[in-house]
């Protein structure tokens, strides 16, 4: 409104002016300013949602899943390496030259024992010298003639089995000096085996897995024919498997003495 005495603009809602105080009346209807209370602030607005509707998150279980996944695999691979190892070891074993076992002569296998006595040869195999009876004081008026030894004799003929992680001796023994020669063929695996011919002293070294010294000893090859010179006396020729760990090896072997003139 405008006052009437200064003609200055007062608002509608006062009754005196505001700049000479002239009485302007009474309101026609009364204003009343209400003053809006503060709201409480509410966790349960839309930005937080309820507290009923609050959920906790959820465990993620996926480390524990991978986790056992690789540890499954790792197994699968161990166990499938093994089994594969076995049946190629196994398909192996089968003679890969069918003449040379048909020339061996069969025979059982050994026993599986790391010095079977099965190998070791007979009296009726190695000859030995008669015994003589007492002739002290008593003249003898025969000389006395060296034993003797037969021309030929055979110290191993046949196939057999050397068990893993063992070795089979076969003990011969030697009147006069002679040349041994012989062949042989492994089967098996790797078709590898380790032949060796000691003295009877070397031979307590071997077997203890001591250093020993031997006239011939071919590392694990698969076959040979070796011919060796030795003098007379008590020797073990020796088929070694003690590298494999699962399978043992198929043997075909034969070693023959020939004495030298």
């Amino acid at each position: 409104m405008q006052c009437p005495a200064c003609k200055s603009a007062c608002p509608d809602d006062v009754r005196f002016c505001l700049h000479c105080g002239q009485y302007l009346g009474e309101l026609d209807t009364p204003t009343l300013v209400h003053p809006q209370p503060n709201k409480p602030i509410s966790t349960s607005g839309s930005l937080f949602g309820s507290a009923s509707d609050y959920e906790p998150p959820k465990r993620r279980r996926w480390p524990l899943i991978v986790a056992l996944s690789v540890l499954a695999g790792i197994v699968l691979m161990v166990v499938g390496g093994v089994i594969a190892l076995e049946l190629s070891q196994r398909a192996g074993e089968s003679p890969r030259n069918n003449q040379e076992i048909a020339r061996a002569t069969p025979a059982s296998a050994v026993r599986p024992t790391p010095f079977p006595t099965s190998r070791i040869a007979t009296p009726e195999q190695t000859p030995t010298a008669t015994p003589e009876r007492s002739t002290e004081n008593v003249p003898d008026p025969t000389p006395r003639r060296p034993p003797e030894q037969p021309a030929v004799f055979t110290i191993i003929n046949r196939q057999f089995i050397v068990p893993a992680r063992h070795f089979v001796p076969v003990r011969f023994r030697l009147v006069v000096p002679s040349t041994i020669s012989g062949q042989f063929q492994a089967y098996g695996g790797n078709n590898d085996i380790a032949v060796a011919i000691m003295s009877e002293e070397e031979f307590e070294n071997y077997r203890n897995g001591g250093y020993y010294r031997a006239y011939y000893n071919t590392g694990y090859i698969m076959s040979d024919t070796p011919t060796v010179n030795l003098p007379p006396g008590t020797y073990y020729l020796t088929f070694d498997d003690r590298k494999a760990l699962i399978i043992g090896k198929t043997v075909v072997a034969r070693f023959i003495a020939t004495p030298r003139n």
